[in-house]
Parts: C-alpha cells; structure tokens; sequence
C-alpha cells in the first residue's frame, strides 16, 4: 500500500488480527497496540485513530505527522492473544488514486486522435477531484500549446487559451475550436502534440493529446476533387460547388490516394 502526501485525507488501513492459536479466527473486542516506523527512524507509538469493524478486523487511520517522510514505513498491531500485524508502506508525494497531481484534480481531455485537412479541431478539457467527483474551475483559463510532430526541443507553432462552456450552468468545462489549415501552419500528413496547464490552488496540473492531419476521406470517396493544371488539387463538399480546401503537391506528398468508384 502507499500514502501520497498530496491526498486531502489519509486512507485508512485495514487489518485482521488472527488467534495465535489456530492463526486463522479473527478476535474481536481488542484495543490494539499500533507502532509506525518512519524512513530513517525507529518504532514509536501510533498517533491515529484505530476502529473496530467486525470478524476481527480493525482500520487505522495515520497522523499526518506519521506521513511526513517520504519513503517506506512499516506499520504493526500487537494485542494479548493474537498474531502480530504488519504491513510495509510506501510514502509518495504524489498519488495516482486519491490526488492525481500536485493539486488535487484530475484533467479529462478530449481530442480526436486524427482530423481531416481543412476542417475543425474541437478538442475539451474537464476537470475533476478523482476523490469528490466533483468538478474545478481554475482561476484561469486553461493554456494549450500545440507543437508539430518529433520529440526535440521545439517552441510550439500554435498557443492560446480554452473557452469556459456554458458558465455558470457547467462547471470545470472547457473547449478549443481550431482551423486546421495551411493559413494556421498545419500540414496534411503530420501528426501533431496539444498539451494544456492549468494553474489551480497555486500549483500548475498538466495533460497531453495528439491527432493527426489526413486526408478528407469522405471527400476523396464521393470522387469530388479537381486536378489543376499547376498540380494543385481542389477538394468540394458533396454538392460539388463549394471549395471546401486546396492543397498543393508538396502538401499532398504521396498520401492521398484517390479512390475510384
């Protein structure tokens, strides 16, 4: 088991206390006798809270000071009559259940894992306490950045701020409506990394998602594209009189493959 130092409340820890003699009966009506040794220290008496369930089975809650060492820690309970209890913890800064992040939240986002060229990006955002369920709103809007493909050191092409929905009626929601053109610097065939922060009570929480720029399939299947003399090529909604985007030959690069009915 762990402890995470960012939880807003110790989790208790179960135990069973088993007769000595048979090691197997659980025995009710004791007051156990709790011992915590911290990273680096010696046993001493528990500081929390003991309470007894039933069939033996007893839950203790640490004090906060027993978690203030990161590292691992050994837990006991000894009674008149029973097996010792132990149990070996871990304390962490961080924890993955009760907090997720340095502030206590849980961010949801939502992005198509591919988009179509010369059409919109709707990725959101939601935010959480994984503990509650209940939902935040930062004091800020959440900042996106948006960078191109690779994994090197490189600033982001793209930035901007996430739009609260529906306040107050939603709370913690929030969304990003982006052109994916060659106007905003995006290119057919590329995929692409969001990561948004967002600063809540003094700590800053972060979350990733990447799409993909392709082909517009549904266009490509329906035939309505025309080929230009200059190799650029003209895709049309489903009427086949509106442009709906251009691409050039050396944005289009070999990937899209026409399909012919």
């Amino acid at each position: 088991m762990y402890y995470a130092q960012d939880e807003p409340s110790p989790q208790a820890l179960r135990f069973k206390l088993r007769d000595n003699t048979d090691h197997v009966t659980g025995v009710e009506g004791l007051t156990p006798i709790m011992q915590w040794m911290k990273p680096g220290e010696d046993f001493a008496a528990g500081a929390g809270a003991v309470v007894e369930r039933s069939g033996g089975w007893y839950e203790y809650t640490p004090d906060s000071g027993e978690l203030d060492t990161l590292g691992e820690a050994i837990f006991q309970a000894t009674a008149t009559g029973v097996d010792m209890w132990e149990e070996k913890v871990w304390i962490t800064a961080l924890g993955f259940l009760g907090a997720a992040n340095p502030a206590g939240v849980s961010l949801a986002l939502s992005c198509p894992d591919r988009v179509e060229f010369g059409q919109k990006l709707l990725f959101g955002l939601r935010i959480t306490n994984p503990l509650t369920g209940a939902v935040a709103t930062p004091a800020a809007p959440p900042q996106y950045r948006i960078y191109e493909g690779g994994i090197t050191a490189v600033p982001p092409f793209a930035t901007g701020y996430m739009v609260q929905l529906d306040s107050p009626t939603v709370t913690g929601a929030f969304a990003e409506l982006l052109d994916i053109t060659v106007a905003e610097g995006f290119t057919l065939g590329k995929t692409y990394l969001i990561t948004v922060d967002v600063g809540i009570g003094g700590k800053l929480v972060g979350s990733t998602a990447s799409f993909r720029v392709d082909a517009i399939e549904t266009i490509l299947h329906h035939k309505r594209m025309q080929d230009i003399s200059t190799g650029v090529q003209q895709f049309y909604d489903e009427s086949g009189s509106d442009v709906i985007v251009t691409v050039t030959p050396s944005e289009v690069s070999g990937t899209i493959e026409l399909i012919a009915s």
